[in-house]
């Protein structure tokens, strides 16, 4: 049933209201954030005010938490977020929200949801995805993970890494391998599992950024109950797959739970202004080549935003695929773009000047944009097996026992 133009009308001007009551306006469009404690806190608290004001979690249904509105509400609150800088825009708890408890909804059990999806949404709990691993990257399926059923229990005992801000969560979704003997994308469950628990631990690992946003986990047979199943024994693959999806819309700015990451979708009200303004400052303002890049820029977040708008729009998130793939590679461009036109600023600065720090350091941390959400050489293979028809490369193992794929003594596998 469409939205009631006269509710929508009065819920933009309750959006807008708490908003600039409750939000600093934005005043300069950020491509990176960074985190610690002290900021995630501020996002949580932020999130609970949020939510106390009924503009968190806006589609999801009521006894979940969350207000059991339209996508065209969502739509509404993200229009009037765009000019805010909001605490609850951070990385983690986007991940949260625009990630894990979509799946959640998608593949968890009724118990779980009731238990886990009202503090997602009030900030209470931060959550991670645990499923790369050092052996088992792209071929995400070639996990070696272990989950064996002890007792009524899950003893998950491997490796994990590339998991985003793992350092900083509460719980974590976790990708392992429970049959040995069925094919690499059968034998796989997905848990819950509390990040403070018995042998469970956690290495951030540093970026040429200086940051240490990513994490490497360690599981020395942590044990689960039975409960912390998600999705079904041996149905890991496909909650995975909803994770992908969700990730990929988010990452993409097609994410209907909140206001875009992606600054060509609601980040930045005014497409290019930050390099606009600096050209200008540094005497750049009627350089041709300057004013060619920043057209350059301006236009490439034009259309990236258009995509994304009418790739959410269709519903279909396939179709995300093709906005990150964008997205990213613009995300890329510009960051180029703000170091050729700071020149020597962008070799060396003096500490303190975030002219020079910043735009160096964001266009490190964009090089992961291309890698974060999946590679785009997956991304890629996807877009032309699942939106343009194209034949499936082929993937020789696929119905083969796990147990028997190449790949040498594993000491960690299963007698």
């Amino acid at each position: 049933m469409p939205s009631d133009p006269h509710d929508l009308d009065k819920f933009r001007r309750r959006a807008r209201q708490w908003l600039r009551e409750n939000a600093p306006v934005r005043s300069k469009p950020n491509v990176v954030r960074h985190y610690d404690e002290n900021s995630l806190a501020e996002a949580r608290r932020f999130q609970q005010a949020l939510h106390a004001a009924g503009l968190s979690g806006i589609t999801w249904q009521e006894r979940y938490g969350g207000q059991g509105l339209t996508p065209s509400h969502q739509e509404v609150f993200n229009e009037e977020a765009a000019h805010f800088d909001l605490p609850s825009a951070a990385f983690p708890l986007r991940i949260t929200l625009a990630i894990i408890g979509p799946a959640l909804l998608d593949h968890g059990s009724e118990e779980q949801k009731r238990r886990y999806l009202p503090e997602m949404l009030r900030g209470d709990a931060l959550w991670v995805q645990l499923l790369s691993e050092p052996s088992a990257g792209s071929d995400l399926a070639a996990l070696r993970m272990r989950a064996l059923e002890d007792g009524g229990e899950w003893v998950l005992t491997g490796e994990k890494v590339w998991s985003s801000f793992g350092q900083y969560c509460d719980y974590a979704m976790v990708l392992a391998r429970s049959d040995w003997d069925a094919p690499k994308h059968s034998g796989l469950t997905m848990f819950i599992v509390p990040m403070d628990t018995p042998g469970l631990s956690v290495l951030p690992l540093r970026e040429i950024s200086g940051d240490a946003d990513f994490c490497q986990e360690f599981l020395d047979e942590v044990r689960v109950p039975a409960s912390a199943v998600v999705g079904g024994v041996n149905q890991g693959w496909s909650v995975a797959l909803s994770l992908f999806n969700h990730s990929r819309a988010m990452t993409s700015g097609a994410a209907d739970t909140g206001p875009a990451m992606d600054p060509a979708r609601g980040g930045d009200p005014d497409p290019g202004r930050d390099l606009i303004n600096f050209a200008t400052r540094v005497g750049r303002g009627n350089d041709p080549v300057a004013r060619q890049l920043v057209a350059e820029a301006v236009i490439d977040n034009v259309v990236s935003g258009l995509l994304t708008t009418r790739v959410a729009a269709t519903g279909d998130p396939a179709l995300a695929n093709i906005s990150k793939v964008f997205g990213s590679f613009v995300l890329q461009r510009k960051a180029a773009i703000d170091l050729e036109l700071r020149g020597e600023s962008a070799i060396a600065w003096n500490p303190g000047d975030e002219d020079g720090h910043g735009p160096v350091h964001d266009y490190m941390f964009a090089r992961t944009a291309t890698i974060a959400g999946g590679s785009h050489e997956i991304l890629m293979s996807t877009i032309g097996e699942r939106i343009l028809g194209l034949p499936k490369e082929p993937v020789p193992d696929r119905n083969a026992p796990f147990r028997e794929l190449p790949g040498g003594p594993d000491d960690r596998k299963p007698s």
